[in-house]
């Protein structure tokens, strides 16, 4: 008889950390593709939501003391932030943020991410790391605001 609590062999483990990443990619190209069906994007989401509790499983097994993910994939942040909420283990999470820190293309993956989790849970960990949505123009960024757009009034006279 096997422990319950023992987790993935190491080599199921360590295909679980390899083939998460691809499942958010699919699911991403599912979304995107203008010849894309409902149905594909709902079998590539049932398949990501499995990897991603099969990773939480094993974390809670004891797998995983850092994310075993290859944080260089696309997808691998996304799967850390996740994994990282569902098994509450914030080092998971720091290691997605500093990934998308480093590569500032990949914010999709952290956009993503959150927008899997309860809206709550969301706003909490934005928060928590200090995760800010861009400035509006104006603002911080230092770029010009935007003038008004023009009245009816301000337009000049119609022609007749």
């Amino acid at each position: 008889m096997t422990n319950a609590h023992a987790g993935y062999p190491a080599a199921i483990w360590r295909q679980l950390c390899n083939d998460t990443p691809f499942a958010w990619h699919l699911r991403d190209q599912a979304s995107r593709s203008p010849a894309g069906r409902l149905a594909d994007l709902v079998a590539s989401d049932l398949r990501l939501d499995a990897f991603l509790d099969a990773l939480r499983i094993g974390v809670h097994a004891g797998q995983g003391q850092d994310a075993g993910l290859d944080i260089r994939d696309r997808g691998a942040a996304f799967a850390a932030v996740v994994v990282g909420h569902l098994a509450h283990r914030p080092e998971w999470i720091q290691q997605g943020l500093l990934a998308v820190a480093e590569d500032p293309a990949r914010t999709d993956e952290l956009e993503q991410a959150l927008r899997r989790l309860d809206p709550s849970v969301a706003v909490a960990t934005a928060r928590r790391y200090r995760v800010q949505a861009p400035a509006p123009p104006g603002t911080a960024t230092g770029a010009p605001p935007r003038p008004d757009p023009p009245t009816g009034r301000q337009r000049g006279p119609r022609p007749p």
